[in-house]
């Protein structure tokens, strides 16, 4: 697992293939070559993935492999990913605003963190409607808010566990579709439930269902 702040992102040619310049402190992770052209404690550079989060300023932990490309160098190749929680008012404002909140704004987003600070995401965990007290939040963008919230969630939750299966992005986004908040409990139930999604196979499922019963 390695964990970068995005900075930018440049599409390519293909409308869901992106390629995004980060930056990490977490040395520990990163190859040599990237280490040594490092400034200070930030090391800069390349993520490429497909349906990756189109997202600034807000930590993702990206799962995949690092790859030497001849013309651009090493590059972080990236499967999946799942979002590390922001706890700045800037990244929060980013996050509640982002494509993973759909139909919110900037302005909302920004009251809502102007409002409850720290709290914000432990109020739309726990305690949504509260969030009616905001200017310009109806009960529908709360609904609307909630559902992102917990879609989010979910999607993350069910990124870390299937990384080391080596799933893909839109593999991932498909079973959490079709399974919703509990896919992680019902897949370590029965790995097989995944076999009707389409892009996942028989020798996926039974290789997850080898390596859970291995782990008991």
């Amino acid at each position: 697992a390695r964990v970068y702040k995005k900075l930018e992102m440049r599409n390519s040619a293909l409308s869901d293939y992106g390629i995004y310049i980060v930056t990490s402190s977490d040395f520990s992770h990163l190859p040599p070559s990237v280490k040594a052209e490092s400034s200070g404690r930030t090391a800069y550079f390349k993520v490429t993935g497909t349906n990756l989060p189109n997202i600034t300023q807000v930590e993702i932990e990206y799962y995949g492999e690092w790859k030497d490309n001849k013309k651009y160098g090493v590059q972080f190749c990236a499967d999946s990913y799942a979002f590390i929680e922001p706890n700045t008012d800037k990244g929060m404002i980013s996050f509640l605003s982002s494509k993973a909140f759909p139909q919110i704004g900037k302005t909302a987003a920004t009251n809502i963190v102007a409002e409850f600070g720290r709290d914000t995401f432990e109020i739309i965990k726990n305690a949504p409607n509260r969030l009616l007290v905001v200017p310009g939040i109806t009960p529908r963008k709360v609904g609307l808010i909630v559902t992102a919230y917990k879609k989010n969630q979910s999607y993350s939750e069910l990124a870390s566990f299937l990384a080391t299966f080596g799933l893909s992005s839109d593999q991932i986004v498909r079973i959490n579709e079709r399974l919703g908040t509990d896919a992680v409990a019902m897949i370590k139930e029965n790995p097989y439930i995944i076999q009707r999604i389409r892009g996942v196979g028989f020798r996926t499922c039974d290789r997850i269902g080898r390596e859970l019963n291995a782990a008991l």
